[in-house]
């Protein structure tokens, strides 16, 4: 059942990161820019590791406008 719980939140977290770095050209709503930040500062150094290793997976995307919305 943990890992169950543990499975659910991990996509959670990356659904969270895709939708916030998507292709489209349009910005990125502050509000889930301010999700990431608050779910980083709560978070165990685990999950924050996880995160920062999902957001440099996103980097290798070839969009220039999600490598945009990452340097931004």
């Amino acid at each position: 059942m943990e890992s169950s719980r543990r499975a659910v939140e991990s996509y959670w977290r990356s659904r969270l990161i895709d939708s916030a770095t998507s292709d489209e050209d349009k910005v990125t709503p502050v509000y889930k820019l301010e999700e990431i930040c608050e779910l980083l500062r709560s978070s165990h150094v685990s999950i924050v590791k996880e995160v920062s290793e999902f957001v440099l997976k996103r980097l290798e995307h070839k969009s220039p406008i999600v490598k945009q919305k990452l340097k931004a």
